[in-house]
């Protein structure tokens, strides 16, 4: 495990709530409201699962809530999947107070991890990676979605502001993949859901000669570690397997050491360079044994 990954699994875990906390008084903001405001995240929450995961009564997260959007941190919406439902998300200044907040969490991980050996690290991460998996839900929903919808494009968003971030050269947003391109080929945009919130995705893209191609396979950063890739990325080969495909294959950047560590141990082997996206460095192919019906894990069309 990279000394990053080791850094927020660590935090997510013991620290992921208390220690950008204590590090409230600086921001003036309360324990609880730093608490939300952590769990609500860049890329917002549904009210529900906020609620859910830091265990507090509707009346004190509403009041919270109140509060964060009176100090123009945090706004509330309808959910576009659900008029019932509520969502909210972190306005730019309350973006900056995330960033903030979790820049003290990462400052009390290293300073802990600082004087641990290689060896202790080694271990503690294949201890808690182990401890997740078991804690996190084994069957979380797959689905596929319309690659237009509010919530597709936000994943992309997510997905290629990351790649801008990480990538030398930065990354231009136009070479992701369009949605009618993706209509227009028979392909699928999937999502992995957690508490019905989408947490990972991926695109599978038919193309010539029984071969599907994957592509913008992402995993939230406060979801990595558990598995969640590894399931998608299966889900990504059974939907092309299902489709009649005979082989999958995807690129990856050099800087996705991470990525190309996933498809190394799942099946996938180095081939000469294919396609045209100028990002890659590194290109896969997987064959296919034959159709697998069902797929591995639940997978229903979401509209």
């Amino acid at each position: 495990m990279e000394g990053d990954d080791l850094e927020r699994l660590v935090r997510r875990i013991f620290w992921g709530r208390d220690a950008p906390a204590r590090a409230h008084a600086a921001l003036s903001l309360t324990a609880t409201q730093a608490r939300v405001l952590v769990d609500i995240g860049p890329g917002g929450a549904p009210v529900a699962r906020v609620r859910a995961h830091l265990a507090i009564d509707a009346s004190q997260l509403s009041r919270t809530l109140r509060d964060l959007e009176a100090r123009r941190l945090a706004r509330e919406r309808r959910d576009g999947r659900d008029a019932r439902a509520r969502h909210v998300e972190l306005t730019r200044a309350g973006r900056r107070t995330w960033d903030a907040l979790d820049q003290a969490a990462i400052a009390e991980v290293r300073s802990v991890l600082v004087s641990w050996t290689p060896d202790q690290r080694d271990r503690l991460a294949a201890l808690l990676s182990e401890v997740e998996r078991d804690v996190a839900p084994r069957h979380g929903a797959i689905e596929e979605i319309d690659p237009s919808s509010t919530e597709a494009r936000r994943m992309l968003a997510a997905y290629g502001a990351e790649l801008d971030e990480r990538f030398p050269e930065g990354f231009d947003a136009t070479a992701l993949v369009a949605p009618g391109d993706l209509r227009r080929a028979g392909g699928a945009f999937l999502v992995a859901r957690e508490a019905g919130w989408a947490i990972a995705c991926g695109i599978a893209r038919p193309e010539e000669h029984g071969t599907v191609e994957l592509k913008h396979l992402w995993v939230d950063p406060d979801h990595r570690g558990r598995g969640v890739a590894r399931r998608l990325l299966g889900a990504l080969e059974d939907w092309a397997g299902h489709h009649g495909a005979r082989e999958v294959r995807l690129d990856s950047h050099a800087s996705l050491r991470e990525a190309v560590r996933l498809y190394r141990t799942s099946g996938y082997h180095e081939v000469p360079a294919f396609g045209n996206n100028p990002y890659a460095h590194h290109w896969f192919v997987k064959v296919l044994a034959a159709p697998r019906r069902p797929a591995r894990v639940p997978l229903r069309r979401v509209t």
